[in-house]
């Protein structure tokens, strides 16, 4: 068996491997026109962040991942005026009476994301999971999908809608691995767990208080990063957040809340009124 300290050397070499694979497609999108070169040094310098926040300690430590977070909001928020992304369709109306939509290949989203994913899911199977029944943990999710689409649809009078095969197919595959994955590894493994692990250890908070303090403030920032104008927007987006955290916070399995997450977008997406 290899010793700790020999598996952690080999986690992270591959994990500096597989984060300058990144960086390398992230060159051929940029030579190709698909990425903005601003957001590969905004990427490079995010993975250099993740590294060093790794193996450090102290004010240095909370200083990089303060960094990382800053720089992976600002990545996904970036849109230079004078730079498109990849088309994959627009449509004057998805459905009738529907607003003009159009869906594009967010490469920058998905190059920091899973840059994330690399660097900080590694960290996640180090630490000691719950055990979990398969039929409970199934349940969380169908409730939790169950109760933001009821409010979804009682809040915001969505109409039942049903889209194109095509329209769907496209949607569901950006949204499961550039939305989805990118989003849940962000708000759960580099927010909420991260804020909990402080108000718990730090601030020697109660566990069960560390978990509601950590929930609550990444439903915030949730909310806070999708732009929202509408109470009633705020509303569901939170309600949606709060379950998607919830399933985490007593499963510790991230592909959970990635499930929740991606079956609320798809049933909205599918059946019912979109864009809103």
């Amino acid at each position: 068996m290899l010793s700790i300290s020999t598996e952690h050397t080999v986690i992270q070499r591959t994990t500096l491997f597989l984060s300058l694979t990144l960086i390398t497609l992230g060159s051929i999108l940029c030579f190709l026109g698909q990425l903005p070169y601003a957001v590969l040094i905004a990427s490079g310098l995010l993975f250099i962040c993740c590294y060093f926040y790794t193996i450090t300690k102290g004010g240095l430590h909370y200083l990089l991942w303060g960094s990382v977070i800053i720089l992976s909001v600002g990545i996904g928020l970036y849109r230079p005026e004078s730079f498109q992304y990849p088309l994959l369709f627009s449509v004057d109306s998805l459905h009738h009476n529907g607003k003009p939509f159009s869906l594009d290949l967010n490469w920058a989203k998905a190059v920091a994301g899973y840059g994330l994913l690399i660097w900080f899911y590694t960290r996640q199977k180090s630490l000691s999971l719950p055990k979990i029944n398969p039929i409970h943990s199934t349940g969380m999710v169908i409730l939790g999908v169950t109760v933001t689409l009821i409010a979804a649809i009682y809040l915001l009078n969505l109409e039942y809608q049903i889209k194109q095969p095509q329209y769907i197919w496209y949607f569901l595959l950006h949204n499961f691995f550039i939305t989805c994955v990118v989003e849940e590894v962000f708000f759960r493994l580099v927010i909420q767990q991260k804020l909990e692990t402080i108000a718990n250890k730090q601030f020697k908070m109660q566990i069960t208080i560390a978990k509601l303090l950590a929930l609550s403030l990444t439903t915030l920032l949730f909310v806070l990063v999708h732009q929202l104008n509408s109470l009633k927007l705020i509303v569901v987006y939170a309600l949606a957040s709060l379950c998607y955290g919830l399933v985490f916070t007593f499963s510790r399995r991230l592909h959970l809340s990635i499930a929740m997450h991606f079956l609320v977008n798809a049933f909205h997406f599918s059946l019912l009124t979109y864009p809103l």
